[in-house]
């Protein structure tokens, strides 16, 4: 590459830009990979912004991270706790009231809200 594509490269605006199109969770590593660097007194540069993405590849492609990718947390929740089976519900209200009274106090609801359905 030439010097001049390498310095845009190297500019920070443009590893900014690099750094938002990685995943959220990536992001934060980054920011502390780059912060370990500034710490040693020098600005990060491209070469380290492709040591992080390899290093993270590399990671993410493990034999071991394969359980973790291979289904969302939501879903790990949802079977851990068996959320997902159909869980049978019945709701029983006791009104006191009979058929005729109940459906007079719908109407009488529905004429004083306002609302053409109860």
């Amino acid at each position: 590459m030439g010097t001049e594509c390498v310095s845009n490269l190297n500019h920070s605006g443009t590893l900014r830009k690099l750094s938002k199109k990685l995943p959220f969770f990536f992001q934060g590593k980054l920011v502390e990979s780059a912060s370990q660097i500034i710490k040693k007194e020098r600005k990060p540069v491209f070469v380290d912004f492709l040591k992080f993405v390899k290093s993270r590849a590399r990671l993410v492609n493990n034999v071991f991270a394969g359980d973790l990718l291979s289904s969302t947390p939501r879903e790990k929740i949802m079977s851990d706790k068996k959320i997902n089976q159909p869980v049978s519900r019945v709701v029983t209200m006791a009104t006191g009231l009979t058929q005729e009274q109940s459906s007079q106090q719908k109407e009488e609801a529905r004429l004083a809200l306002g609302w053409g359905f109860v």
